[in-house]
């Protein structure tokens, strides 16, 4: 163990090692660090990276002990933030980078969205799915203005959560327009900072958005749902308008009435570089199937909601427009991916249903998982489903 306080090469390689406990198991890591005061010296700032806090509603925030302190980037808060001792508790927090809010059934004050901004280093918000009763409830009755505070966000990510209505009522939070702060004016400030953006369709102003340069987003999450059909018309406009995105998923529910949406609706170079694609309910004719394809190792063409839960009274008023065999045949011909590792397909069975399996089978050389669902339409009911998720082993 002499090594590790004379070689700072052995220490660089004892920081990987730790750094891989932690991706593998939290536990691995503390055991790690448990076996000599050397490695746990050498260890502490991963093992404290990631601090989680919880506060009692009308209480303070509870602060972390003085000594972890300096190594915490990354902070969960659980329960209903107290404006006043939050902001105490993001000055004493010299390094940290990432504010996750969880199970904050009260509501995110307007305040503490605030200070967050005001605080620089602070790179990435996330509020969780239990956090969306009322996840941005003002304190005030006023939205911040851009040029407030200067942004270095870099990553959003607010979860969609379809029983926030009924969660608010069970919480008693007073949800009138006024008083409820939508992500759109977090996310328009944004623009020029932002590299990770995941949020609800229906609650950003995507027009606007469209308009508006986004030169760092490289990752892009849609979910929630559909509530006008300017939104529909926005989104082809707004991924035109992303320079080399990695990732692109869009998962939105859709209008009843309006035919499958597209994503991309003419030739776009800047696509090219796409590692990963999510796309729900697609339209087969799709002009990003004609331009996706060199450098993706993700393609998940799928059903959200789940095509099975559609007589759900929350999805009657949705369209779900499963895709055929037949047409998952033809999005895959057009699409050239040497790279493809990961594909999953979602789709009713037809008479091609065979070419289709035949041509996956033979076409992508570095496949790793395959995930099926397929749906078979039945004379007397509705159509049945089986699912099929296959590792492959690249050796044999």
């Amino acid at each position: 163990m002499s090594l590790l306080s004379e070689d700072a090469f052995v220490e660089d390689v004892v920081i990987l090692i730790a750094t891989q406990c932690l991706k593998m198991h939290r536990r691995s890591l503390i055991s790690l660090a448990s076996c000599s005061r050397q490695l746990r010296l050498v260890c502490m700032p991963l093992v404290f990276s990631t601090s989680s806090i919880k506060s009692i509603r009308f209480s303070s925030t509870p602060v972390p002990p003085p000594a972890i302190r300096p190594y915490i980037r990354r902070l969960i808060h659980v329960g209903m933030p107290d404006p006043l001792s939050f902001e105490e508790l993001l000055e004493q927090l010299p390094e940290l980078r990432t504010v996750v809010f969880n199970c904050a059934h009260g509501g995110v004050p307007l305040a503490v969205v605030e200070q967050c901004f005001r605080h620089a280093r602070i790179a990435s918000l996330s509020f969780a799915d239990s956090s969306d009763s009322s996840a941005w409830a003002y304190t005030t009755t006023h939205l911040p203005g851009e040029e407030s505070h200067p942004n270095s966000l870099k990553q959003l990510s607010y979860a969609a959560n379809l029983s926030k209505i009924t969660r608010t009522c069970c919480y008693q939070v007073d949800c009138r327009k006024e008083d409820i702060a939508e992500p759109g004016p977090i996310i328009l400030r944004m623009h020029l900072s932002a590299e990770s953006l995941s949020f609800p369709a229906d609650r950003a102003p995507l027009s606007r958005m469209a308009e508006l340069p986004w030169p760092c987003l490289r990752d892009l999450t849609l979910t929630g749902r559909y509530s006008d059909a300017s939104q529909v018309s926005s989104i082809p406009q707004l991924v035109s308008a992303l320079r080399n995105p990695r990732f692109l998923s869009i998962q939105v529910g859709q209008l009843a009435d309006r035919p499958r949406p597209k994503v991309l609706e003419r030739y776009c170079t800047e696509l090219r570089a796409l590692e990963s694609l999510t796309l729900a309910y697609p339209d087969p004719h799709d002009a990003i199937f004609a331009v996706a394809g060199t450098s993706l190792r993700y393609l998940s063409i799928r059903d959200h909601p789940r095509h099975y839960l559609k007589n759900m009274p929350v999805n009657r008023r949705l369209a779900m427009p499963i895709l055929s065999s037949s047409e998952c045949l033809r999005v895959l011909s057009r699409m050239s991916m040497p790279r493809l590792e990961h594909l999953e397909l979602v789709y009713e069975g037809d008479d091609l249903e065979e070419e289709l399996l035949v041509h996956v089978a033979y076409a992508y050389s570095h496949l790793h998982t395959l995930e099926l669902h397929q749906y078979r339409r039945s004379a007397h009911g509705p159509a049945t489903l089986r699912y099929v998720s296959i590792t492959l082993d690249l050796m044999s």
